[in-house]
């Protein structure tokens, strides 16, 4: 809730979405013969787009090298000579090689699906289909090898599956004809510029070492010779990390991978998983450390990797049999299909023709301020949620008929999306009767829901209780909270907490661990965003024990991440939050890096960062989570809006304007056409884009932003504490200090309501409303304001003291207490924060009362040249006109009327009050004074 700060949203369910990449290079409408369509991805040297072929009439994949360098082409021209020699099903297809200007690029079939780390993050797939998609990359890679290449950088993002299963490897960029030794290696590092990368880098690493460092062999770390053995263990690491989901070898950094690696004793494999121990063993053995002590060829592996097959006792010329074999199969597989069709039956008794009519009319019946298209896209994000959930409920029901998962395992898939169809009938029947403010939140409630993909392999991590009746409990528990994840989606909290409340009871009762924790998240959501943070912070703390007692390493993250929000954004504590920040970066990693959990803390830990005012570190972390977000969810998803919100918000603090500016403006047009124009969410935008005006010196279109601000923010039926406090500070700046008064003390009465008690964000609001008390001469109020403010913020271990201590040094002044102001004063120049604008305004009128306008003078000075890169409230006007005094009584009046003449015209065209015009004109008249 700092003024400046971003919104104070609650972090994201965590539920993984589609990846999508965002687009590195200017978007061009053609290339060559190819029509642009779409970004797919960015990687290694180049960028990966989708294109039409209108000669030919079929889409196709392009990667265009991004340097533009020999050995950029060098490299490229070798992937596309290499894939081109392939001509099997499991590597992707090369057409040919273009050239746009000086850049190749390489022509591919455009494979409809994803790459394997992305399936396995969404989809979640069982062991079985997991070993069935890397022996099908096995065998790309096999006939890579028998054409006398060697791959040198397999990992998951470099095999694609597409929609019916059928898996391809693909990004051949370091390829190499047969074996390279140390000197070949060591050429490729001449060739290429090093690329930074971490030791968990999953980005191509060019330099010394060629190759991906954590799916990389020990005789690449080595520096040794590399064969058709380095691929096979690069594919029995990815294998193995995508059966346990975890590698075989991590360190704390890259050397230590190495050693870990060289030293080839794999981590342990999960004593619960169900991968058989047949295939822990092919896994260890092309794990192996030295080349010698693998498989043969990859061949041998993908053999031990298939299904052990019992030997025929029959002769082969019982043709007949095998005959009648095959019939059977045919009417069992037809069998399947059939009963597992019509399986809508429960989503078309509440998503009907009729009901889609209801929630449009709804719509159209409230009108006013809601976007005309809105209905058309929350109706479609239904439409989309309900056709993943019937293609879900289709596959378990195959997957149930031929016997592929256990009777548990349908059982548990099954109640998933049972919850999942809850979620989604709670929010239909909420915008049947629903306000404007559940309307206009309505697309973002839907995109809030819980992905139908978890609901592939909905594993507990600890065993349910033996009892029946306790089992009953539990199920209907999760119903419960399922119904009310949809509703706090709705933002319907109080409806929400009674359910999520009795899911804890439940919890408590039977022991259950998992449902424990997710209940008492979102119960401790529901009191976080009813403003009882004490409630909330402790509850979030019960729900990270329970996650660790359900072996919830994601669970641990989110709810420690949400507590730190609460006590460092919402109760104004971020010193205390960021102290917990060690325990919330073990768990992440504990729990693998999901992108999901990842992405969520980061912008959290961005927000936490920003209001202790350590903006690199901030942008670093947010610029994490919106790389993050791009990756899995679409363009303008709410989550993704709200971390580009806040980049946008630290950038303004790093004063990179233009940067800020193009983010801000993305955010407000996002916010309007999925929200319309009046709504909370907008009213931060708008108040982000005044502070960023007000930081370029652009005081009316500041003022004008944060008035559209505040009026949004009531027209919805929300008062903003940012708003109001923000246009506060303008209104000072402009001179418009009863105004002021008036906004601030809103502000204070918004900032009590949402964080009752004292914290830094009323501190700050007292702060201020003091200065305007003391702009306007009322110097006893100022003093009380400014002082409790100050107690405040030090009692809340604040970072930004150094304008609040000012502020009492220049109140002290005007009480003749230049003692109070001394010390004020002194405490500041122990501080590291630099000059403000503010301190050297006081420290000019502390210099002015006890030496004099010639000391005083390069004070004022440097305190208006300092105006127009901190933006100091009130400052512009208090140093214009100090400074004119002093220059009149130095007998430089002419030079004292060139400085008030324009400030003068400028108060009047900001619409200052008579009282902060009365000064710089009483000065002016001195000046000019014959």
């Amino acid at each position: 809730m700092d003024p400046k700060a971003p919104a104070k949203d609650g972090p994201p369910p965590l539920a993984p979405t589609e990846p999508e990449a965002p687009p590195t290079v200017t978007e061009a409408p053609a290339i060559g013969r190819y029509v642009f369509r779409r970004w797919i991805g960015t990687g290694g040297m180049g960028v990966v787009i989708a294109a039409y072929d209108p000669e030919l009439d079929r889409q196709v994949a392009i990667k265009l090298v991004l340097a533009n360098s020999d050995e950029a082409r060098a490299r490229l021209m070798r992937e596309a000579q290499a894939m081109a020699r392939l001509s099997q099903p499991n590597v992707v297809t090369v057409y040919e090689v273009i050239w746009s200007g000086e850049r190749a690029g390489i022509v591919m079939e455009l494979v409809d699906g994803e790459d394997l780390a992305s399936w396995q993050r969404t989809a979640r797939p069982g062991w079985r289909e997991v070993v069935d998609a890397y022996v099908q990359a096995a065998r790309g890679l096999a006939a890579a090898h028998r054409a006398g290449l060697v791959h040198r950088d397999f990992k998951p993002s470099n095999a694609l599956r597409d929609r019916e299963g059928v898996v391809r490897v693909t990004d051949f960029g370091l390829v190499r004809s047969g074996p390279a030794d140390a000197n070949s290696e060591a050429a490729d590092a001449d060739a290429a510029a090093e690329a930074p990368a971490s030791f968990t880098s999953t980005l191509t690493r060019t330099g010394s070492i060629v190759g991906t460092p954590a799916y990389m062999a020990p005789e690449q770390h080595m520096r040794g010779t590399v064969d058709a053995r380095t691929d096979q263990w690069a594919l029995a690491c990815s294998l193995y990390e995508a059966l346990y989901g975890q590698r075989p070898f991590v360190g704390d950094n890259r050397q230590a991978l190495a050693a870990a690696v060289v030293r080839g004793v794999p981590r342990p494999e999960p004593s619960d998983s169900e991968v058989p121990r047949r295939l822990r063993a092919v896994l260890r053995r092309a794990l192996a450390p030295r080349p010698e002590d693998r498989f043969a060829n990859m061949e041998a592996l993908i053999a031990a990797l298939s299904p052990p097959r019992r030997a025929s006792r029959i002769a082969a010329g019982v043709a007949g049999l095998l005959m009648a074999a095959a019939l059977v199969t045919g009417v069992v597989i037809a069998r399947h299909r059939s009963t597992c069709q019509g399986l809508d039956g429960p989503l078309t008794t509440f998503w009907t023709a009729a009901r889609k009519a209801a929630v449009r009319a709804r719509f159209a019946a409230v009108g006013a301020g809601l976007p005309p298209a809105l209905a058309d896209q929350v109706i479609g994000r239904i439409d989309a949620y309900g056709a993943d959930w019937l293609a879900a409920r289709t596959n378990a029901c195959v997957d149930g008929q031929k016997g592929l998962e256990s009777r548990e395992l349908l059982d548990s898939r099954m109640r998933c999306l049972d919850q999942r169809l809850a979620e989604l009938s709670v929010v239909v029947d909420g915008l049947t009767e629903a306000g404007p403010a559940t309307l206009r939140s309505a697309g973002d409630a839907v995109e809030k829901l819980h992905l139908v993909a978890d609901c592939q392999d909905p594993r507990d991590a600890v065993p349910r209780p033996a009892s029946a009746t306790a089992r009953a409990s539990i199920v209907e528990a999760e119903n419960g909270l399922a119904r009310a994840w949809a509703l706090q989606a709705l933002e319907q909290f109080e409806r929400a907490l009674p359910l999520a409340q009795k899911a804890v009871a439940v919890g408590e009762r039977t022991g259950f661990a998992p449902l424990l924790a997710r209940a008492l998240v979102l119960r401790g959501e529901c009191e976080d965003r009813k403003h009882e943070y004490a409630a909330a912070q402790a509850t979030y703390e019960r729900a990270a024990s329970a996650a660790a007692d359900a072996k919830d390493d994601a669970g641990v993250v989110e709810a420690l991440a949400r507590g730190s929000l609460v006590v460092g954004n919402h109760m104004g504590r971020p010193a205390e939050a960021l102290a917990s920040r060690r325990f919330v970066d073990l768990a992440l990693q504990r729990a693998g890096q999901p992108p999901r959990v990842r992405a969520m803390w980061h912008h959290i830990l961005a927000i936490l960062l920003y209001t202790q005012e350590h903006y690199d570190e901030a942008l670093a972390s947010e610029r994490d989570a919106v790389e993050t977000w791009r990756k899995i969810v679409p363009p303008r998803h709410v989550y993704l809006v709200d971390s580009l919100e806040t980049e946008g918000n630290i950038e303004v603090a790093r004063g990179e304007v233009a940067k800020a500016d193009a983010l801000l403006e993305e955010v407000l047009a996002a916010r309007i056409a999925s929200r319309g124009p009046d709504d909370p969410g907008v009213s931060d935008a708008l108040t982000n884009l005044g502070t960023l005006e007000g930081s370029r010196g652009n005081l009316p279109a500041a003022l004008a932003y944060l008035e559209r601000a505040t009026a949004s923010a009531r027209n919805a039926g929300v008062p903003s504490y940012l708003a109001s406090y923000n246009l506060g500070l303008a209104q000072l700046d402009a001179g418009r200090w009863q105004a002021a008064v008036g906004t601030l003390e809103s502000a204070r009465a918004t900032v009590e309501r949402e964080a009752p008690g004292n914290s830094v964000y009323a501190g700050e609001v007292e702060i201020w409303l003091g200065a305007a008390h003391l702009a306007l001469g009322e110097l006893d109020e100022a003093h009380r304001l400014i002082e409790h403010g100050l107690a405040t913020a030090r009692a809340a271990a604040s970072g930004a003291l150094v304008e609040p201590l000012a502020l009492s040094a220049r109140a002290a002044l005007a009480r003749h207490d230049l003692a109070t102001a001394k010390s004020r004063l002194a405490e500041i120049g122990k501080r590291s924060d630099g000059e403000v604008s503010l301190t050297l305004l006081a420290n000019a009128e502390l210099t002015r009362k006890e030496h004099g306008c010639r000391e005083a003078r390069p004070r004022y000075e440097r305190a208006l040249s300092l105006v127009k890169k901190d933006g100091g409230p009130m400052v512009k006007s208090a140093a214009t006109v100090g400074l004119a005094e002093c220059l009149v009584e130095l007998g430089r009046r002419a030079d004292a009327a060139a400085l008030l003449e324009p400030h003068v015209a400028w108060l009047n065209e900001v619409g200052a009050e008579p009282a902060a015009r009365a000064a710089a004109k009483l000065a002016l008249a001195r000046a000019t004074a014959r």
